[in-house]
């Protein structure tokens, strides 16, 4: 086991560059590795893995436990005794006095492995939303768990074998959706959900509900109420021991947290922008005139498409699991690195919690579209014909809610995904519905914000702002995404949170003024990369094709160079023929 626990920590090195320990149980059944990234208590009392006063329990943990000193006044107040000033051990004298239910407790980003020596129990845990990752690997004989595929298959604890069905997966959605990933032994553990290891016997446990209803919370309706309870979120997720900037997009998510920072700060914030030659996709101006405002000791990063190919392999090494996104996260990091940063806010999941992408308007009318779906059951149906944007009508087929979301967010339909695959199409479409999470009725705008958590963010999104940031050593935070603000928005009533004329209206209203009218009101841009020109040029089957059909891939990139699809899809065909061989 000492081999196996230090090749993972080796394998894991970039997550924490800072320190590293293994620790073993008394009879060796048990044992832990750690690499740490210095944020919080910056001296020895910080390192892991962490135990208790009598040794009973032991803990390693990644991410932030941002209310984690109420919760030391509290378990104080009760008791317990600190040695350090860290969150680690907060969450250790936490789980002593509540139990399971101390994880609700945790406002925050967290991934953490827990032994429980009295009870002879294992838990490993997730946050609530999947902000942090967490893999395992479980047989008879054994358990394993990192925070990387890439770590558990370096192991040398089983033999990996490669998982046909996360290429479908991929193909359909654009990453590898929980609780898949590329190798077949290992398994995600899914956001809000922690697995119970003892006498041999793994259970899964959810312990928060995303799909449940929420009490009503009158702070939502109150625009001061609710710039409050943002203006508190942005002073815990500000909370560090080393260097914590923000990155700036341009867009509104990124610029509320440069002005509520910056108010909340009196040391000068640093903000972090990344520019492009190619004038369409750059927003320079917007970035800058946040700049301006708040007074930021503002850093540019220009990357050209020379610059991005010559990194493109250490993008491609650093991506755990394959992603049509993750790029962007990939250089924000290695900017907020050179930067001499440890930390940086990111804006993720504002357009999800506050219905920032256009669907969100159009969701009542969207809501009709499964009544098409017989026109796609049975067959190809009429999918081989659909071309364009109606091509992704295809995914109705899939029935109910799953389908109405892909076509929306799908990326190949079922079709497509065979012609490039060379699998049958009902065993593309029972892939497919494996990932159903089964909704329950909701309002329509309810139930896209919460598919967007559980499938887009969870997925995508975290993924590659955890992966991307941490293969530089650098934690990302994304402070849209605490447990309580998210409770007060999902408790709105859904058509207070969509306005035609106003985008992100809640969060508009609540910054009330703090951000540039021109900012606001612009067209929507979404942050990404000059693919579209990037891309360009003549079509290398040999770089294209090891895992697919070359005929079906020369015809996505004909239909690419024709102009009648995005640069998407033919970004996708390279990143699966580099991530699943």
């Amino acid at each position: 086991m000492l081999e196996a626990l230090t090749i993972m920590n080796q394998a894991q090195a970039h997550r924490g560059p800072d320190d590293e320990g293994i620790w073993f149980s008394d009879n060796s059944q048990v044992g832990f590795g750690h690499r740490r990234l210095s944020i919080i208590d910056l001296s020895p009392a910080g390192h892991q893995p962490m135990t208790n006063e009598d040794g009973s329990i032991w803990l390693t943990y990644n991410g932030e436990i941002y209310n984690f000193m109420a919760l030391k006044k509290e378990l104080q107040a009760l008791g317990h005794k600190f040695r350090s000033h860290t969150d680690t051990e907060v969450v250790i004298h936490a789980y002593e006095e509540w139990g399971t239910d101390s994880f609700l407790r945790f406002r925050g980003m967290f991934a953490f492995a827990l032994w429980d020596g009295r009870q002879c129990q294992l838990y490993l845990v997730k946050d609530r939303f999947g902000i942090k990752p967490l893999y395992y690997y479980k047989d008879d004989d054994k358990l394993a768990f990192a925070s990387e595929v890439q770590a558990l298959a370096r192991s040398g604890l089983f033999s990996p074998e490669k998982n046909p069905d996360a290429l479908i997966a991929f193909l359909l959605l654009g990453s590898v959706p929980m609780t898949l990933t590329t190798l077949n032994q290992v398994h995600g553990l899914p956001a809000g959900h922690y697995l119970l290891a003892e006498n041999g016997r793994g259970r899964l446990v959810r312990y928060y509900d995303l799909w449940a209803d929420t009490a009503p919370d009158d702070r939502v309706q109150d625009p001061k109420a609710l710039r409050a309870l943002l203006s508190e979120t942005l002073d815990l997720h500000l909370i560090s021991d080393a260097p914590i900037g923000v990155f700036l997009s341009g867009g509104i998510d990124s610029s509320a947290l440069v002005a509520l920072a910056s108010l909340s700060r009196k040391s000068q914030l640093t903000t972090l922008s990344i520019i492009f030659q190619e004038g369409d996709f750059s927003e320079q101006k917007c970035q800058q005139l946040i700049a301006q405002k708040y007074q930021t000791d503002h850093r540019e990063f220009s990357i050209s498409q020379q610059y991005f190919q010559s990194n493109l392999p250490q993008v491609f090494a650093a991506m755990d699991q394959p992603t049509i996104n993750g790029v962007n996260s990939y250089f924000v990091a290695l900017m907020a690195r050179e930067a001499g940063l440890k930390a940086v806010l990111s804006g993720s999941g504002g357009d999800e919690i506050f219905c920032g992408y256009p669907h969100f308007r159009r969701a009542h009318g969207l809501s009709y579209l499964p009544l098409l779906s017989c026109l796609f059951h049975g067959g190809n149906g009429m999918s081989g014909f659909l071309t364009g944007k109606l091509r992704k009508l295809a995914f109705l087929g899939l029935g109910g809610e799953l389908g109405l979301y892909l076509a929306i967010r799908g990326l190949f339909t079922p079709f497509e995904v065979a012609r490039l695959t060379g699998d049958t199409l009902a065993h593309i479409k029972e892939v497919a519905q494996c990932l159903d999470p089964r909704a329950p009725r909701l309002h329509p705008i309810d139930l896209l914000s919460r598919y967007e958590i559980h499938f887009y963010l969870q997925n995508q999104i975290l993924k590659d702002i955890d992966c991307m940031s941490m293969a530089n050593s650098v934690e990302a935070r994304v402070p849209f995404l605490d447990s309580e603000l998210i409770s007060v928005i999902l408790a709105s009533p859904p058509e207070s949170r969509v306005n035609s004329q106003i985008p992100k209206i809640l969060l508009t209203k609540a910054l009330n003024g703090l951000l540039p009218a021109e900012l606001v009101f612009r067209p929507k841009m979404t942050f990404t990369f000059p693919f579209a020109e990037w891309l360009k040029g003549p079509l290398d089957l040999d770089t294209y094709c090891r895992t697919l059909s070359p005929p079906a891939v020369a015809a996505v990139w004909q239909d690419f160079a024709a102009g009648r699809i995005r640069w998407i899809r033919p970004w996708a065909l390279l990143v699966a023929n580099n991530k699943f061989n």
